[in-house]
């Protein structure tokens, strides 16, 4: 299963780095690859059920996924999950204090679906790729 973990420090305060983590329509903000992210449910968007729509690359390398927190220990970890008829990704942020700021952890499981399991091998070397652009962006985005 393709795997993929980054961490960032923040001069920011884990509550607020939290929360603008936790809200995943946030991600079109730091991650160079997703090209639109929104909220899709109603209420507060830092709470399990809480859905996003994130749309990663354009053209023909569009994907579209639809997110659900499925977990959240408030401050400190929340999961993402996103399921299509290819994949399942599972995305879980840690927030974490860092001497007077904070530390984040980003983890990416990727699950191919069927005959694309033989396609792990490219998804792992892309998925570093793409992580490693999403931790620089997420790096200058939390400074």
């Amino acid at each position: 299963m393709p795997n993929y973990t980054g961490t960032v420090e923040s001069p920011k305060p884990v509550e607020e780095v939290f929360r603008y983590m936790a809200d995943f329509s946030n991600t079109a903000d730091w991650d160079p690859n997703i090209t639109e992210a929104a909220v899709t449910s109603a209420g507060d968007p830092v709470a399990v059920g809480a859905t996003f729509h994130v749309v990663q690359g354009s053209g023909l390398t569009k994907v579209e996924l639809d997110y659900e927190t499925v977990e959240l220990v408030d401050g400190q970890k929340v999961v993402l999950r996103s399921e299509t008829g290819s994949l399942v990704s599972i995305d879980t942020i840690t927030v974490a204090p860092k001497g007077s700021g904070s530390e984040v952890t980003y983890d990416v499981d990727i699950e191919l679906k069927g005959a694309r399991k033989l396609a792990e091998p490219v998804m792992a070397v892309l998925l570093k790729r793409i992580g490693d652009q999403a931790r620089k962006g997420l790096q200058e985005q939390l400074a």
